[in-house]
């Protein structure tokens, strides 16, 4: 019988039937208690729980301390559901005002956490920010992401208090936790960076407070701003030559500021990996525009030292970050330095194998094949997956468009045309190749679909290009 009034008064519960959920949650009680059965006991005390913290029910205290110690008997004093309970009625007491209570309850649950987090076997995880949607296992509450939620909340507990001391030894622990588990310069970790400002400015560290928060508040420093603003007026943009010898010249100023406030951060900082990174961004944000500008004056200027000088920054810039943007822009300058180097061809193709597959490195490999083979079963073959991963690339190689795409598959096929634009164009006969290749590999009726692409985007193309020749004469 418990188990048709529990399964009647769950659904009713998920349905929002307040009415008549009370009655049969109840009746499932009696029975789970008549059957002695510790299990029945705990889910309904536990179902009854959330309905009475729905519905700001005045038996909600006496009922989470019932599920408390109905969840130690029923799983054991070490299960994630006595934690879970236990957390419940930290969250009850302290909004009943009972702090006392409300730490023992939160302080209890943390150990049971940890001690949870001792027994597995797994090594720690760690979290891939990028793959978010792909990780729900970790979001599991008897996870890394369990406790430190319970951590955290505990360390906003003792500074809602004031207890300022005891927040800041939980807070370093949480924030090792974090660090290990996102990643030292992580998003996350610069989230709870605002909690800690609190913390210290409680502890009388009105100082490290105001730092910290000006860390993101105001990353670029005055001296930095002013080099930047020198060079948005620069009067030679027209000049590569100048222009480079610029770039050069500020960028040393940049990290010269960059290395002197790096000098000044300390191994035991809790935020030293955050502070480095934010330091350097300025000047590694203005030594990939040099790399950029680099690679545009070896298309404009046929200069090959260049393109390489440009290929020294973007392995620079990953070896400091291993940011996947300087991934990419090696990828693209590999790609057209290999056209006449077999050494940096073998590079390139070592830098793809560490790569997963997506348009870079699928169009790319497709390029690759065509240089070395031609027209060939092997190439064909590679260029129609580069085409199922995002068809419109061919269309925008063909006839390039000068305003980014709105939408995500349109915008990263103008990001990958735009970056090896002249590797495919310096490639004869590779345009003619796609286009054959693809189309012949295509039914009738996509066939049709992708010659309307083409067509839009070379009328798109064509209407800029009125568009900027008007302006230019209304300009005169």
């Amino acid at each position: 019988m418990w188990q048709k009034y529990f399964k009647i008064a769950e659904r009713q519960l998920e349905a929002g039937k307040y009415k008549t959920f009370e009655g049969h949650a109840l009746k499932a009680l009696q029975c789970a208690e008549a059957a002695n059965s510790p299990v029945q006991i705990f889910k309904t005390l536990h179902l009854l729980r959330i309905f009475y913290a729905e519905n700001n029910n005045p038996l909600l205290l006496e009922t989470l301390h019932k599920s408390v110690a109905a969840a130690e008997k029923a799983h054991g004093a070490n299960s994630i559901e006595l934690a879970e309970e236990l957390e419940m009625l930290g969250a009850v007491l302290e909004m009943a005002e009972d702090f006392k209570g409300a730490e023992a309850a939160k302080l209890k649950a943390l150990a049971i956490r940890k001690h949870r987090e001792g027994q597995r076997p797994e090594p720690y995880p760690t979290f891939d920010l990028e793959a978010e949607d792909e990780q729900d296992d970790h979001f599991d509450t008897d996870s890394p992401i369990g406790l430190m939620d319970a951590m955290g909340n505990l360390a906003s507990f003792y500074i809602d208090q004031k207890e300022f001391a005891k927040a800041e030894t939980l807070f370093l622990e949480w924030l090792e936790r974090n660090k290990k588990y996102y990643g030292p310069a992580s998003e996350p970790v610069e989230e709870i960076a605002d909690i800690y400002a609190e913390i210290a400015e409680g502890l009388g560290r009105a100082d490290e407070a105001k730092e910290l928060r000006e860390l993101f508040d105001s990353p670029i420093t005055a001296e930095e701003e002013e080099i930047l603003t020198a060079l948005e007026n620069n009067p030679a943009k027209e000049d590569f030559e100048k222009t480079i010898q610029l770039y050069r010249e500020s960028l040393k100023k940049l990290e010269a500021i960059s290395d002197k406030r790096c000098a000044k951060v300390s191994a035991s900082e809790p935020f030293k990996e955050m502070k480095l990174q934010v330091y350097k961004e300025a000047s590694q944000t203005f030594k990939k525009s040099l790399g950029e500008l680099l690679r545009l004056q070896s298309y404009k200027e046929k200069k090959a030292e260049s393109l390489v000088e440009a290929e020294e920054i973007f392995r620079t810039l990953l070896a400091e970050t291993e940011d996947d943007t300087y991934r990419i822009l090696l990828l693209h300058t590999l790609l057209d330095l290999s056209k006449e180097s077999e050494a940096h061809k073998a590079e390139l193709e070592a830098l793809m194998l560490e790569m997963p597959d997506h348009i870079d490195t699928l169009y790319s490999k497709a390029l690759l094949l065509y240089r070395t083979e031609g027209s060939t079963p092997a190439s064909r073959q590679a260029l129609n997956t580069a085409f199922k991963a995002n068809p419109q690339v061919l269309a925008m190689l063909a006839a390039p468009v000068t305003e980014v795409p709105e939408d995500e598959m349109s915008a990263d096929a103008y990001r990958y045309s735009s970056l090896s634009h002249y590797a495919w164009h310096g490639t004869e006969g590779s345009i003619d190749f796609t286009t054959e290749t693809v189309m012949n590999a295509l039914s009738p009726a996509l066939r049709r679909r992708v010659e309307a692409m083409a067509k839009a985007a070379e009328a798109q193309a064509e209407a800029e290009a009125r568009q900027k020749e008007a302006q230019t004469a209304q300009n005169a």
